[in-house]
């Protein structure tokens, strides 16, 4: 008998491990903070552009743009470095579209070694930096 509960029991646990009508994770209704941190392990975002090797001029409009596995609706933050130091917010709390399109100021400096950081406003661990180093140039 004990050996037939345990089946049940081992079977009911394994089939409702992901059951999407009910939210049910190993047999118990999951939380609204369980789901959230589940769906966070699951998101991610990743810079295509600029990625490293550009050269974007000031005065000129330009896209960032990046792959996410996050919901269209979850508030995206981009900033600008150069070298390793934060220089400014491009923008935040914009949606994640996946791409954005930039106005370079004419306040930069010109040089070699600009990189953009992008992240979930929400959640700042979940990041991506460019590859490597772009440029911005003054071509007038």
């Amino acid at each position: 008998m004990r050996i037939i509960l345990a089946l049940i029991f081992t079977l009911f646990c394994s089939s409702c491990d992901k059951d999407p009508i009910f939210g049910l994770e190993r047999g118990w209704l999951r939380s609204n903070e369980d789901r959230k941190n589940h769906n966070e392990d699951t998101q991610s975002i990743q810079i295509i552009k600029p990625n490293g090797g550009e050269s974007w001029d000031i005065g000129d409009t330009k896209e960032i743009k990046w792959q996410s596995e996050a919901p269209t609706s979850q508030m995206i933050s981009i900033q600008l470095y150069k070298g390793s130091n934060f220089m400014e917010n491009i923008d935040s709390q914009i949606n994640n579209n996946e791409k954005f399109e930039w106005y370079i100021p004419s306040d930069l400096e010109e040089d070699n070694d600009y990189r953009v950081r992008i992240f979930f406003s929400n959640n700042t661990q979940i990041e991506d930096f460019s590859d490597e180093y772009f440029t911005i140039e003054n071509d007038q």
